[in-house]
């Protein structure tokens, strides 16, 4: 729709609604940032005490987080127990599933049983049954003096409870001419509601329990309502576009309040202070989460105090993220009074050699706060010390120092000092050091085969090898144990690793790096590729052996080796898998499924590559589980494969 047409309808709707409805027009304010969340967390069921602290929860993780945002900056969680919280948000934005009363005690809603619990938690985070009984509670709010209401969804009608501070709950409010599904309260202990049956009616009930109505039309939807200290009350009309916020006074008097950026989407939780000052939450392009603020030009903006910052560490080379909060907007500088160089919670660096000082500072109300310098010390990588001839008959014997881990990409002891290779071919090292730094040497080893001659003799020259068979002249032969060897070297197994890994997801494959960190490895070995390339559950693995952390939760899998084609063409390659996985033939991403997800059917995400016979290439491929279930499958398809999903093990070689 062109904009300046609807600009003009929304003033011709509003000069209407002044004509008949007792309404003023003025110019709408504008929201600004509050706090920024950033982009790993989902915040709802904003809350506030009124007096400039404020709760929310996020269902980010499961179960959820309950968290604590102080009138400073500072974000703070509740831990000790796990947190089952109902989201209303996406139906009815102002229904809280928390409230906080008047001595800092906060209550919330446990759906994790049925029915649904009232729970307590203390200031210093005790948690506690408050409540239970046959309820479905929804929109919890608090008076002046303690008690607590909420919304009863069991039963039709819905109604209203009320719960006085010695945790007693009598029903409040019942008709069934009214459809309740949110609830606030003023500052003279009125309960308000919109009727659900239009959304366009707004009621009061006293503390008596006494209905009346408030605005009969308000010529507007509403979902969402709150209010604050001084007699107003505040609707977000969900209907217009951009979202408008209409403040109503004690009398009724309406005005177009605010207006809400179209860049800022999923609006929910708006509340408001005593002071008039009007909080919500929302996204803004990039996904980054923020508390926005419409600030009461009637009182005055406190100024934004410090942001609160962490130094950071870095290796050398590297670029790092750096993470501060505070009230308003975040800025990023090179310098005191220097160059911009990002807004936001947090900043990623250049790559950086020497120890660096940034500066941030937060703006709230055209107020800057001070400088306060971000310090960024850089540590030197380690040196990998390698001992060991790169040259050897039947074996090759090396041994690297100067790491606290160490990680081989093939041989016989992959995260061992010492390591021994029985194949020729390119393998790396990489070692890392007590700072987490790490470095990497690639190595070009040579295992000469030894055979046995016709004359007996040993030898590495195939052609004069003697064949299980007896022949001279083969490929295959008899080497000095006894054994067939292949100038191919398949052994047909993978080398696999298990890592403690963050309950989260990577959404690329720069982010996998951090949940296959060579600090955090649990086990490693050799499996055959039957096994470790197709599993759909954590005991498939363990039942073999395979140790796994945190009972299958918050882990990673990598299966590596080399892929060594029967075939010259194009091989096509299907990866799927729960959570994010990807596959890496020579060192090219192949297939992948980043993010959180299921395992899809065989063929959902894949990829090409062109490959010749014979020749050795490198394989890797990933799993990460957040929660939930987990699994990875990796087959494909040879040039000659005209369709359907094959694991072809003799393609396979774990060195």
């Amino acid at each position: 729709m062109n904009t300046t047409f609807q600009k003009l309808r929304e003033w011709l709707f509003l000069l209407f609604t002044a004509l008949f409805l007792n309404t003023t027009v003025a110019q709408p304010l504008t929201a600004q940032t509050y706090y920024d969340l950033g982009t790993e967390t989902y915040p709802f069921s904003l809350i506030t005490n009124g007096n400039g602290t404020f709760y929310f929860a996020d269902e980010y993780t499961y179960p959820n987080q309950i968290k604590k945002l102080s009138s400073n900056g500072e974000l703070t969680t509740y831990n000790g127990t796990p947190f089952y919280l109902p989201n209303y948000s996406w139906d009815y934005p102002s229904a809280a599933s928390m409230s906080v009363d008047q001595n800092g005690n906060l209550y919330y809603v446990d759906q994790y049983n049925w029915p649904p619990v009232l729970n307590k938690i203390t200031p210093d985070g005790v948690v506690s049954n408050y409540l239970s009984g046959n309820y479905y509670p929804k929109a919890l709010v608090h008076d002046s003096q303690g008690n607590m209401y909420f919304v009863d969804q069991m039963n039709w009608p819905y109604t209203i409870y009320k719960v006085d501070t010695n945790g007693n709950a009598s029903l409040f409010f019942s008709d069934s001419t009214y459809y309740i599904n949110s609830i606030s309260i003023d500052s003279e202990d009125n309960l308000v509601f919109v009727d659900a049956n239009s959304n366009t009616s707004i009621y009061k009930i006293s503390p008596q329990g006494v209905l009346s109505n408030y605005i009969s039309n308000t010529g507007f939807y509403i979902k969402s309502l709150t209010t604050d200290g001084l007699g107003n009350t505040y609707a977000l009309n969900q209907n217009s576009n951009p979202y408008t916020v209409y403040k109503m006074d004690a009398i009724g008097t309406i005005n177009l309040y605010a207006e809400i950026d179209v860049n800022v989407n999923d609006v929910n939780s708006m509340v408001s202070d005593f002071n008039g000052n009007l909080y919500f939450l929302g996204y803004t392009p990039g996904g980054v989460r923020k508390v926005f603020t419409f600030t009461n030009p009637d009182f005055p903006c406190n100024p934004p105090t410090d942001p609160l910052v962490t130094d950071g560490v870095v290796c050398c080379n590297q670029s790092v993220e750096l993470r501060a909060s505070g009230i308003g907007e975040i800025k990023w500088y090179d310098a005191i009074n220097g160059n911009l160089l990002g807004t936001g919670s947090s900043y990623t660096t250049d790559a950086l050699i020497n120890a660096t000082t940034f500066y941030v500072t937060t703006e709230f109300c055209n107020q800057v706060s001070s400088f306060v310098p971000v310090t960024v010390t850089v540590k030197a990588p380690p040196v990998a010390l390698i001992s060991g001839n790169t040259t050897n008959n039947d074996l090759v014997t090396l041994t690297v120092s100067g790491a606290a881990s160490i990680f081989w990409s093939g041989g016989t002891a992959p995260t061992s000092a010492t390591n021994y290779f029985t194949k020729s071919g390119t393998y790396t090292v990489t070692i890392t050091n007590e700072f987490g730094c790490t470095a990497t040497e690639v190595l070009s080893l040579i295992v000469n085969k030894l055979g046995v001659t016709p004359s007996g003799a040993l030898t590495s020259n195939f052609t004069e090898g003697i064949s299980k068979n007896g022949k001279v002249n083969e490929v295959t032969y008899l080497n000095r144990y006894g054994k067939v060897s292949s100038s191919l070297g398949v052994d047909e197994e993978l080398n696999y690793q298990v890592f403690t890994a963050p309950f989260s997801h990577p959404n690329n494959e720069t982010e996998f790096a951090a949940y296959t960190d060579p600090l955090n490895l649990v086990s490693s070995g050799v499996k055959s590729p039957n096994l470790i390339l197709d599993w759909n559950n954590a005991t498939v693995l363990t039942n073999e052996g395979i140790v796994i952390p945190n009972g299958g939760e918050g882990f990673s899998f990598v299966a590596s080796g080399f892929f060594i084609p029967s075939e010259t063409g194009t091989y096509t390659f299907t990866c799927e898998g729960d959570d994010a996985v990807d596959l890496f033939i020579n060192g090219v991403n192949v297939a992948n499924h980043y993010g959180g997800h299921g395992i899809d059917n065989l063929g959902s995400h894949t990829g090409t590559i062109v490959l010749t016979q014979g020749i050795k290439y490198t394989f890797r491929a990933r799993m990460q589980e957040n929660g939930g279930g987990e699994g990875l499958r990796v087959f494909w398809r040879k040039p000659s494969d005209a369709s359907g999903w094959f694991l072809y093990p003799e393609e396979l070689s774990s060195e």
